[in-house]
């Protein structure tokens, strides 16, 4: 309904959480989202909403310039990261494709929650299908990207790198680019 008056009006929706944010972007809703952010010494900032999974990028940026955390917490941390990027990325860019396709939600997280794997959330964002082998699509970069998400699960967890960072980053932007 918002999407049919924004043609002809600016719409300005305030919310206290992401459930909007989540839906526009699930969706592929053409809109601008913002947060407005209330900072110390009640300082009010605004700024562009985040994807969530440019968010996870940026903190796997974050954790490897961060001198002070030791690397051991580093190697733990990393992994998790890595899969919370790669499956934001996965989720927004699979819904997209299924609102597109005129899906029913209910039906979209059925077939979301049943992928339990990194790797079928990624083939379910690619192919529709999470059952469908993901090697043809595995690139170096992107392959490296899930060898770390996975290393978490494995306890195979090492310290990552800046070059790590960056194959995950175009690995999140790639899947993004599915939308």
């Amino acid at each position: 309904m918002l999407c049919e008056i924004a043609k002809t009006h600016q719409v300005i929706v305030f919310s206290h959480d992401d459930r909007l944010a989540s839906v526009i972007r699930e969706t592929g809703v053409d809109a601008r989202l913002i947060e407005v952010v209330r900072e110390t010494g009640s300082r009010v900032t605004v700024r562009d909403n985040v994807n969530p999974a440019v968010r996870h990028v940026d903190d796997i940026f974050a954790l490897i310039k961060d001198t002070k955390m030791p690397d051991d917490i580093k190697g733990r941390a990393a992994p998790a990261l890595f899969r919370m990027a790669l499956e934001s990325a996965a989720k927004q860019a699979f819904y997209a494709k299924q609102a597109r396709a005129g899906r029913p939600i209910a039906e979209s997280e059925e077939k979301w929650s049943t992928a339990k794997k990194t790797s079928s959330r990624l083939a379910l964002a690619i192919h529709g299908d999470p059952q469908i082998d993901l090697t043809p699509w595995l690139k170096p970069e992107r392959r490296r990207a899930l060898r770390i998400c996975n290393a978490g699960a494995h306890g195979d967890a090492k310290t990552v790198t800046i070059h790590d960072a960056c194959d995950l980053e175009k690995t999140v932007r790639e899947v993004l680019a599915l939308r």
